[in-house]
């Protein structure tokens, strides 16, 4: 997988004919230049206290949720050394979050492997298809 994010090819390429494969590399996402993460960051605190004020706290979950949020993606808060086989070069990849709720890319993965876990374990191997029939109210 690190092999992957340098742009040194992970596997042989199964189709030769095709050209060779453009290389690219791993690029740390920015959590911290994104608008969301500027609002929450720079409204969180006064928010739960005007919340706590109003006699209407914010439930536990939310909060932390939240908070966890504001220290996705950046490396300040923990991160991991990766190296790469194929090339050698290193890399740091900063923890995730891995939120459900507010966090666009936790949200994202999760989304993913959820969907890969129904394709490959839950929905059976045959056709699907999906109907969806209006009936007018006076035959309801």
């Amino acid at each position: 997988m690190v092999a992957a994010l340098c742009g040194f090819p992970a596997r042989p390429r199964l189709r030769p004919h095709a050209g060779p494969a453009p290389r690219r590399r791993y690029e740390r996402r920015r959590p911290e230049k994104t608008p969301l993460h500027k609002i929450i960051s720079e409204n969180l605190a006064s928010w739960l206290e005007w919340r706590d004020e109003a006699e209407r706290p914010v439930p536990g979950y939310v909060e932390e949720e939240l908070r966890g949020y504001l220290e996705c993606g950046l490396l300040c808060f923990g991160f991991a050394r990766a190296l790469c086989n194929g090339c050698g070069q290193g890399f740091v990849v900063a923890f995730s979050c891995k939120g459900r709720g507010v966090c666009p890319s936790c949200n994202g993965r999760h989304m993913a492997q959820t969907a890969a876990h129904l394709a490959d374990h839950v929905i059976p191997p045959v056709p699907v298809r999906q109907w969806v029939i209006s009936v007018p109210r006076r035959l309801r």
